[in-house]
């Protein structure tokens, strides 16, 4: 069955950044932490480096090692209500080649480098440029945009490997339940709470087909999965603001990274009914309780179990860097040159079994999806993850 990915951030995501920008706000009840704060404990594989306060348009290098897959880079405003906009205006390779420019990954057209929510993240590869596949060592520059008269703080998270490629890992995922929310497939509907999630049928239909794609298309395995009480308010996000509450209710595990899904019975944002919403591309995979630090997802009655799981992982991929293999304007494609483009966003497009492609046959429980090689390498950059 074919399911529009409006559904999905990416459809909806220059329109959503365009409006958060001119009408930022919704966190002030949720100071964004700290980047200056005590680091937390890594993932294995992920080398953390404070990069300190930095300064609007003046360079910051970042020392990255030789075998290193990428990295991903955040930026807080100190002491930030979650209405600031900052950003990371460019960043380039020790060559001096650039892979972000003007906020915009070079090759696409998002300017997905400034968020007007008091923190950002940027990761790098997420284009194909030589140099970022692989990752050429030696000092990045990242130019920052931060606002006038505030501190702002940024850290890098760079994941590597004995040798540059990625051998394997698993992913930890925190799902948070409002008490009540309504589920069903393969049993009948019914409510659920965090507390009896575990043992619920409908829930882990969702978990596994999640995690068996996660497995079959990018070689990352099952970690620790947690059910997490919310409020019932968050059973229907129908605002922006709704959905800034509740990723403010995101908490990070005790060590290490988790990825962080808010099921509800509803997501609409900026007038359209959506499945499933990213907070960014990339979010901010090492920091939670702020409004890039995860995913909601519309679990509600009548959506097939696998169906959800597949949203999951296509959020997830947006979540870590990837785009859309084609836009819902088909003039804009990623910027990965081994995935196919389209003209029509049709089931004959060459990218249509694709996991990043805007329309999604997620009822088939991942049968036949694909994932390319490139694509693999955003993933296998990200911090999100444990290594083997």
């Amino acid at each position: 069955m074919q399911r529009s990915f409006i559904v999905t951030s990416w459809v909806l995501a220059i329109g959503a950044i365009a409006i958060a920008c001119s009408n930022p706000g919704g966190m002030s009840d949720a100071p964004v932490p700290d980047a200056g704060a005590d680091a937390p404990v890594a993932n294995k594989g992920v080398q953390i480096i404070e990069l300190g306060p930095v300064t609007s348009g003046v360079a910051t290098l970042l020392a990255v090692p030789a075998h290193t897959l990428g990295f991903h880079v955040v930026a807080v405003v100190d002491g930030s209500t979650g209405s600031e906009t900052v950003g990371v205006q460019s960043i380039r390779s020790p060559s001096g080649e650039a892979v972000l420019t003007d906020f915009v990954p070079v090759g696409h057209a998002a300017p997905i480098g400034e968020s007007p929510y008091g923190v950002i993240a940027v990761a790098v590869p997420q284009t194909s440029a030589q140099v970022a596949m692989p990752i050429e060592p030696g000092d990045w520059s990242l130019v920052f945009a931060a606002p006038a008269g505030r501190v702002t703080r940024a850290r890098a998270y760079v994941r590597t490997s004995v040798d540059g490629e990625f051998h394997g890992g698993t992913l930890s995922v925190r799902i948070y339940i409002p008490d009540g929310l309504v589920i069903q497939d393969p049993t009948p509907a019914h409510a659920i709470t965090a507390a009896v999630a575990a043992t619920d049928p409908c829930v882990a239909a969702r978990v596994d087909s999640f995690f068996a794609t996660l497995e079959n298309l990018f070689g990352i395995g099952r970690g620790n999965v947690e059910f997490i009480a919310i409020d019932r308010e968050f059973d229907a996000i129908e605002s922006d603001a709704v959905r800034l509450g509740a990723l403010a209710e995101t908490v990070a595990p005790l060590t290490g990274f988790a990825a962080h899904f808010v099921w509800t019975t509803r997501v609409e944002l900026f007038g359209t009914r959506v499945w499933a919403n990213s907070a960014w591309v990339p979010g901010t995979a090492t920091h939670a309780g702020h409004a890039l630090s995860g995913i909601v997802v519309d679990v509600s009655a009548g959506k097939p179990a696998a169906a959800d799981g597949m949203t999951m992982l296509h959020e997830l991929g947006h979540f870590l860097g990837l785009f859309h293999t084609t836009e819902a304007n088909p003039a804009i494609h990623d910027p990965l040159s081994d995935t196919a483009a389209c003209t029509s966003n049709a089931s004959t497009c060459p990218d249509a079994r694709n996991i990043m492609f805007p329309l999604f046959w997620g009822a088939t429980g991942g049968i036949g999806l694909e994932a390319t090689a490139q694509q693999r390498r955003v993933v296998h950059a990200s911090p999100l993850y444990d290594s083997l």
